[in-house]
C-alpha cells in the first residue's frame, strides 16, 4: 500500500509491503545467505546433432516435381481433348465440306 503525503514541506512517500499476501507460491524472505545456483537466463548449449534437413529438401523437391509434372500432363490432355472436340465438331456440322447435311433420313434415299 502506498502512502503519499503532499501536505508537508518535504513531500513524503511510504510503502507498506505485505509478503505473500496474495501470492500463489510462497517466496523465501529471510536473512540467510543462499548458495548461488545456475543462471536460469543462459540457455545450455545443445549437443551437436547431424542435420537431417537434406532429407526434407529432397522429399519436398520430389513432391514439387511430381506436382508440376501432373499439372503439365493435365494441360497436355486438356489441349488434346480440345483438338479432338474441334475435329468432331467439323464432322457434325460439316464445316470442311460444301455438301449440305441431310435434314432427315429420307433425304439420303
Amino acid at each position: 500500500m502506498f502512502d503519499n503525503n503532499y501536505n508537508t514541506d518535504p513531500y513524503t512517500q511510504a510503502a507498506t509491503i505485505y509478503v505473500n499476501e496474495y501470492a500463489l507460491w510462497s517466496a523465501y524472505v529471510g536473512a540467510t545467505d543462499l548458495p548461488e545456483g545456475v543462471n536460469p537466463f543462459v540457455p545450455p548449449t545443445p549437443a551437436e546433432e547431424k542435420s537431417k534437413a537434406w532429407i526434407w529438401i529432397t522429399i519436398l523437391s520430389v513432391v514439387i516435381v511430381l506436382l508440376l509434372g501432373g499439372l503439365g500432363f493435365a494441360i497436355y490432355k486438356w489441349k488434346a481433348s480440345q483438338g479432338a472436340t474441334a475435329s468432331k465438331r467439323e464432322l457434325a456440322y460439316n464445316e470442311d465440306s460444301t455438301r449440305p447435311l441431310a435434314n432427315n433420313a429420307s433425304d439420303d434415299l
